[in-house]
């Protein structure tokens, strides 16, 4: 996989200033994915392989934004020398700590 530290850290500086726009935006990328991955199936055999490579991009995506949340706290807790349960997130954080 990639490394989407930058996308990540973007993804959760936009979800802290509009949280619901930012989960608006996650369930569009679900559904493009979702979209993606049935045009496969109706592709012409020359244009397999190029919607193969954009529904696995889509795909994939679509998994970092859902999961950005989690895989951020993972982020912050190697940056700080954290272990998991801890407080992930540095003081003053504009980040809501999660649950």
């Amino acid at each position: 996989m990639p490394d989407y530290t930058r996308l990540i850290s973007a993804a959760m500086a936009l979800r802290a200033e509009a949280p619901q726009g930012w989960n608006e935006f996650v369930m569009a990328m679900r559904e493009n994915a979702a979209t993606s991955t049935t045009d496969v199936l109706r592709v012409t055999p020359d244009l397999l392989l190029k919607a193969q490579g954009m529904a696995i991009m889509a795909h994939e995506l679509a998994t970092v934004l859902n999961d950005a949340p989690k895989l951020y706290d993972k982020m912050m807790e190697k940056k700080h020398g954290q272990t998991a349960g801890q407080n992930s997130r540095p003081p003053g954080s504009i980040y809501p700590q999660t649950a």
